[in-house]
């Protein structure tokens, strides 16, 4: 073997130990990238789980306060009608006593022209 064969194969082993170094930390960089992804899409699926965990809870909220709404609507409704019924007594009453009114004066008118 001459001395420029050497030569070369020297610096043919020095570059090719310089790519192996260099495509080794592109190794560790693309592993590091994929272990962050990876990280990353855990921490979107528990933000997931704790979204429809959350949704859960506001869902079971809002059905309770649906329930409670129909129930208060009930008795708003049987308030208006009782209301409603009562209303209906005063105007019975009003028209009787009017009618009352209405007998006693002429009674009085008739005292009134008898005296």
């Amino acid at each position: 073997v001459t001395l420029s064969n050497q030569t070369t194969t020297e610096k043919s082993s020095s570059k090719m130990a310089t790519d192996i170094r260099s495509l080794r930390k592109k190794i560790r960089d693309e592993e590091l990238s994929v272990v962050e992804a990876q990280n990353e899409l855990a921490k979107l699926q528990v933000d997931v789980l704790n979204t429809e965990a959350h949704n859960t809870r506001l869902m079971e909220t809002l059905g309770l306060l649906d329930e409670e709404l129909r129930e208060k609507a009930g008795a708003v409704e049987k308030f208006e009608l009782e209301i409603k019924r009562r209303n209906d007594e005063i105007e019975k009453k009003t028209r009787e006593i009017d009618l009352l009114n209405r007998k006693l004066e002429k009674m009085v008118g008739a005292m009134e022209g008898e005296a």
